[in-house]
Parts: structure tokens; C-alpha cells; sequence
């Protein structure tokens, strides 16, 4: 086999029967503790596997800190009644950002006015949402936790919480962009984006790259027009069939689409990542079909991430993937593989509490993963966490 993924990443499976009695109180137990944990002044403490230097209040965006965390809290107080304080989400109107005009689904001040207006809705707050909306100047990061595909998400989900037409408008205005931007790469003979930070990169990944904005595109499908969607299905094929590496069994995707000597297997890198945003997407055929099998492969065949139990780039992400997998395939192999994985994150989870004193509480990056993964495996359903089930 080629060099798809990087072997000391990954560790062997824990071989541990299915058990839903040890996975639910197990679950129930990472909520409790997240509860028990939260303060109104700092929120939740960070975790030194999320930064080396640690802010003194904890992280308070979607991705690391408290607005994720929040967010899924708010999700299962409505689903199963978990008696999540009400001052969670009362002290949403406390948090403070030095920019107001910032566009991000994850990180930024418009992100916790979407959500806000999710629980509470209130006129005032819908007009400042739009407004942020209307006024903010499209980046040309292009990519799903910073750049314009970010502000695409705030606005349709504005949209579809509130119904407004506004919203929608504004969301016509993001997807423009995001099509201009999408250019024909002669070499990889299909259409790229180019993420442009402090130097410009061709990230493929879902987190960073050309992945992640074509999981965006399909979320908002219904706002595309017939021309915007053969476009977006012709191309995601292209992309998804020549930028696949593939070795016998196997197949992965590059870090950077034009080099291929990085591969990773998170969700945010590689084909974890891959297969959630395309295999409710793209049309059976005999190569896709065998990409996306050889793919799965590929994470079973590597076994659990080391990094712990995150969706980002955890074993809850990879576990989701085989979800995705037996959704698309219903070959129930990749459901049983899932519930494997779960239960390898759960002795993840103990043992990572046990070397730092305190579970890592974060819903991308952190053990409440475990919790949205157990609650997909019993519900039979296979989402990630806001970007598929805002």
C-alpha cells in the first residue's frame, strides 16, 4: 500500500462488544460533567490539546469553545429533555468580540446572533444579522471555517430559520462569489478553489479546502438554479474521481490537491471528510462507488486516531464517515464498524480524562463528539453536527 495515511497517527481498534446501556450512561455522563464544569465568567475550561497558550475564559466560538457547546446542549434540551441550565443560554447576550463585523458560521460575533435568533428570535436581532450580512465585503479565503462558503451558511440558515426573503437575497450575493472563485485547474483537469491566507494554497479537504465548500453548495442546493446545480454536480465528480489517491483496496485524498506526499484521514483532512460531504451527494456509478468503498476501507484499515474522540480529526469524524457510508451503501458492515469506533472512543475518552484531570469540552474538537456520534448510531442517522443539522 501507498503511503495514504500516516501510520503513528492511528492506533489499533479496542476490541469491545457493542453495549448501549454503558454507551448511553457514558454519554450521559460527558453531558453531566460539561454542566457541572461551566462557569457564567470563563465558560469552559480549554484544553491544552486545543492551544498551547490557553485563553484565561476558555474559547467562546463554535468550533473549540462555548458557542459549540452551547449549540449542542440547546439541541439535546429540546430532544431529550437533559435539564441544561437556562443560564447557558441567557448569558449569550454577556459575550463580547472586538470586531462586530465578522462573517464566519464559526468563529465571529454573526454566528452567535444566527444561533441566538434559532432560540429566541426578536426582530432586532434578525435586523442585525442582516445587516452584518449586507455590509460585510466577501474574503477570498474560500474555504468553510473563514471565507465567503462561512458567511454562505450564517445566511441560508438566517433564511431558513426565519423565512425572510432578505436572507436569501443575500445568499444569491455569496454564491455568485463562491462560483467566480471556483476556477479550472489545467494540470488536475478540474475546477479548485484557492484559499488565500498569508500564502495561497489548494486545500482539498472539508475544513480547509475545495470539500468543504462543495458540502456548502449542496446544502443550499435548493437556492441554486438548473445551470448552478449540472455545474456543481459535473464538477464535484471531476474533483472527487482526479484528485483521488488510490493504492489496491484503498483510496484517500491529498492534503493539497497539487501535491501528492501529505495525506491525512480526519474529517478536516482526507476522506473522513470526503465521504460526509459527497456520499449523500453524488450519483451511484461503478467509480464512485468503488472510490467511496475504498475509502471507508482505508479508515477501517488504519484504525482510531490517536488525537482522541473529536469530529475534526478524531475517531467520533471517521466513525460518522462509516455512517455515511452504510446510508448510501445500507450494507450494514459500516454500521457495525461505527458502533466499533464508538466504543473505542469511550475508552479514548476515559483514558484522556483520567492523563488531564478533565474531559476536553469542545463540540468539534473535544468528547462531546462521542455524545452527537452515539446519538447518530441510535437514531440511525448519520449527520454532522450544524453543518448537516443546524
Amino acid at each position: 500500500m501507498m503511503d495514504l495515511f500516516t501510520t503513528d497517527r492511528h492506533e489499533q481498534l479496542i476490541k469491545i462488544p457493542w453495549n448501549d446501556t454503558r454507551v448511553q450512561t457514558y454519554s450521559q455522563y460527558i453531558i453531566d460533567q460539561t454542566i457541572s464544569h461551566y462557569s457564567t465568567d470563563k465558560y469552559w475550561p480549554a484544553h491544552t490539546l486545543d492551544s498551547e497558550e490557553i485563553p484565561t475564559s476558555g474559547f467562546i466560538d463554535f468550533y473549540y469553545g462555548a458557542g459549540g457547546i452551547y449549540w449542542f446542549l440547546d439541541k439535546f434540551n429540546n430532544l431529550h429533555d437533559f435539564n441544561t441550565k437556562k443560564e447557558f443560554l441567557t448569558s449569550l447576550s454577556s459575550i463580547k468580540f472586538d470586531k462586530e463585523n465578522n462573517i464566519s458560521f464559526f468563529f465571529d460575533h454573526i454566528a452567535f446572533l444566527l444561533f441566538r435568533e434559532r432560540i429566541d428570535p426578536a426582530q432586532d436581532n434578525r435586523d442585525l444579522l442582516f445587516k452584518l450580512l449586507e455590509e460585510c465585503n466577501p474574503n477570498d479565503k474560500n474555504e468553510i471555517l473563514y471565507g465567503t462558503p462561512s458567511t454562505l451558511l450564517v445566511a441560508y440558515n438566517a433564511f431558513k430559520i426565519t423565512g425572510e426573503d432578505r436572507f436569501q437575497k443575500c445568499c444569491q450575493i455569496f454564491i455568485k462569489k463562491i462560483f467566480d472563485e471556483w476556477i479550472y485547474d489545467s494540470i488536475l483537469d478540474c475546477y479548485l478553489w484557492t484559499q488565500h491566507f498569508s500564502s495561497s494554497y489548494k486545500y482539498v479537504g472539508a475544513a480547509h479546502g475545495t470539500i468543504g465548500n462543495l458540502h456548502v453548495l449542496y446544502t443550499v442546493k435548493e437556492l441554486l438554479n438548473k445551470n448552478e446545480l449540472k455545474t456543481l454536480d459535473e464538477r464535484a465528480t471531476a474533483i472527487f474521481e482526479r484528485l483521488a489517491s488510490e493504492s489496491n483496496d484503498y483510496a484517500n485524498w491529498p492534503v493539497f490537491a497539487d501535491s501528492s506526499n501529505k495525506f491525512l484521514l480526519h474529517w478536516c483532512h482526507g476522506a473522513p471528510g470526503v465521504i460526509c460531504a459527497l456520499a449523500d451527494h453524488l450519483p451511484s456509478g461503478q467509480t464512485i462507488d468503488k472510490l467511496f468503498i475504498k475509502a471507508a476501507e482505508l479508515i477501517w484499515e488504519a484504525g482510531p486516531l490517536k488525537k482522541g474522540t473529536s469530529i475534526c480529526h478524531g475517531t467520533s469524524g471517521n466513525a460518522i464517515a462509516f455512517l455515511k457510508i452504510y446510508k448510501r451503501t445500507k450494507d450494514e458492515k459500516w454500521f457495525l464498524r461505527a458502533k466499533a469506533f464508538a466504543m473505542h472512543c469511550l475508552e479514548q475518552c476515559t483514558e484522556l480524562e483520567k492523563k488531564y484531570g478533565h474531559l476536553r469540552f469542545s463540540l468539534w474538537t473535544g468528547d462531546l463528539g462521542l455524545v452527537w456520534l452515539n446519538e447518530q448510531i441510535k437514531n440511525n442517522t448519520a449527520d454532522l453536527p450544524m453543518l448537516d443539522n443546524y
